[in-house]
């Protein structure tokens, strides 16, 4: 449940120099602070469009991380708190940049070919990806309008790739993420499973895209309706 933002007073006391930092993936935003003062506790509060939608209380953990489950197109925030050992507080507003936020890479799989697209409500932005596919040189797409683009790859297996998403605006700014998927096989990751397939799991171990093996028959029968066993799916995205 949403709240107004009740954000507490600093209190007047010597001046801790502090930073912070704020690093946003595809779902989860990142904060951290910096501050030399022994003792310190951290807070954080996490606002959007002037609601304090999520709050992460104090402990001696200068670094915390939400996750991204509301509007995008909003404004975001990140309000940093240090409490002293006598209790004084002393905050610091950050405001993240809309493209950071309004910012969701994805990638999918059928047959040879990688799909890659950047989902955003902003506007006069080119984009650009580059695929790294079994840790081999780069494939390059370079910027234009489209925010989409399909690798095609040859029959080589696929053990392991990256995507680079790449926004930029029309001030020249340019924002990037990250994500990709490693290749694991029932007899040698520890993700085992009781049927027989390979599949493919997220840096972020957010997503899973399975793939099953021909000889299963029961679920080669069961996939044909779907588009064959040779079709990778989206079958997984957890916490």
């Amino acid at each position: 449940m949403v709240e107004q933002s009740t954000l507490e007073e600093s209190v007047n006391f010597d001046e801790v120099k502090f930073t912070t930092k704020v690093n946003v993936s595809t779902n989860h935003v990142e904060c951290r602070t910096f501050c030399e003062l022994k003792g310190a506790e951290y807070a954080f509060y996490l606002v959007v469009d002037g609601i304090t939608v999520s709050k992460h209380w104090y402990e001696d953990d200068p670094v915390c991380k939400f996750r991204l489950d509301y509007d995008r197109t909003k404004q975001h925030s990140v309000v940093f708190f240090i409490r002293d050992l006598d209790g004084n507080i002393q905050k610091k507003t950050e405001i993240i940049k809309q493209h950071d936020i309004d910012f969701r890479p994805s990638c999918s799989i059928d047959g040879q070919s990688i799909r890659c697209e950047i989902d955003t409500t902003q506007k006069h932005a080119e984009y650009a990806f580059y695929l790294y596919l079994n840790d081999e040189d780069v494939i390059k797409k370079w910027y234009t309008a489209e925010k989409s683009v399909v690798f095609e790859i040859d029959d080589a297996p696929i053990h392991r790739f990256e995507v680079k998403y790449f926004v930029r605006d029309e001030e020249l700014n340019v924002f990037s993420k990250t994500n990709g998927f490693e290749r694991h096989q029932p007899q040698t990751n520890q993700y085992r499973a009781r049927t027989n397939f390979d599949f493919f799991l997220s840096f972020d171990d957010e997503i899973i895209y399975k793939k099953v093996n021909p000889e299963n028959q029961r679920f080669t029968d069961k996939l044909h309706a779907h588009g064959g066993v040779e079709r990778f799916s989206q079958i997984l995205n957890t916490i």
